[in-house]
């Protein structure tokens, strides 16, 4: 009923008009439930990348607390490199996505002092 108070107006001048407003009508709405998808979508996406900062941080808290001085410690290269295998440091390099032949360029970056070690600080 609502439909023909709307379309009944446009028959009278012409069939075509009434296809054009139904074509409008249909894209207005698809448009609008497009922009409520990306809402979503944007929504998920921030809640997934914040996740991932977390478990990232997570592994390395973990991988520092099993050093000996634990999250104050530096960890030097050998260090570095003896702990690759370490299921903490492979989910980092996987969350960063280099590959851990890449380790020794890594290490030097993420050395922003230049003392030849990773603080907790650095790594994180």
């Amino acid at each position: 009923r609502d439909w023909v108070v709307l379309c009944d107006p446009l028959m009278e001048i012409s069939i075509v008009l009434v296809g054009i407003f139904a074509a409008y009508i249909a894209f207005s709405l698809l448009a609008m439930l497009n922009v409520v998808t990306g809402v979503f979508v944007e929504s998920v996406l921030k809640s997934q990348a914040t996740d991932r900062d977390l478990f990232m941080v997570s592994n390395a808290r973990e991988l520092f607390l099993s050093l000996e001085e634990g999250m104050h410690s530096a960890m030097s290269w050998e260090t570095f490199e003896s702990k690759l295998g370490a299921p903490q440091m492979k989910e980092f390099f996987k969350a960063i996505d280099v590959d851990p032949s890449e380790s020794h360029g890594l290490f030097k970056l993420l050395d922003l002092d230049g003392s030849g070690t990773v603080t907790a600080d650095e790594f994180l």
